[in-house]
């Protein structure tokens, strides 16, 4: 988890994904017109292609820089303080996957009905698991996030 990675991996892991996506939003079309300039793909192929190249050189470019800053920081000798503070970030981030994961079962449970009632009734971690959960489902829901399918789509009709 977070102790053994150290804060600077931790928290490239999830400047990573977020980048990776937004990047691979916006710059697969780009991405796009160089692979079809250059390689013969399907166009069928060419926007889930230009989604995951760019992708992929995103996360690459964050994992690549976070390595280069956390020799750093061991350099200077902060390595032990770096460890704590991911150990936390990192309890942090599986609290909130975790949190996602209990929000989509909650999602599918309440269409599907294939859970019993009551059945997080003897856990202690679920309702604060669920307040970070609602928080972010909150805020999520002001933001306006465009739907990846058509996205991947559009970029495979880029030239």
């Amino acid at each position: 988890m977070g102790f053994r990675k150290g804060l600077i991996i931790e928290l490239a892991s999830i400047v990573a994904l977020v980048l990776g996506i937004v990047g691979s939003i916006h710059f697969s079309s780009f991405t796009a017109q160089k692979l079809n300039t250059h390689l013969e793909i399907s166009t069928d192929w060419l926007g889930f292609v230009a989604f995951l190249t760019t992708f992929i050189a995103i996360v690459l470019g964050v994992f690549l820089l976070a390595k280069v800053l956390d020799k750093a920081i061991k350099a200077i000798a902060l390595g032990l303080l770096n460890r704590i503070a991911g150990m936390i970030f990192g309890i942090l981030k599986y609290a909130l996957v975790v949190s996602f994961l209990l929000y989509f079962l909650n999602q599918l449970n309440a269409q599907f009905l294939f859970l019993d009632e009551g059945w997080n009734s003897s856990s202690y971690l679920y309702d604060p698991i669920m307040k970070i959960s609602n928080l972010f489902s909150s805020a999520l829901d002001k933001v306006n996030i465009p739907d990846p399918i058509e996205l991947i789509d559009n970029g495979s009709n880029a030239r």
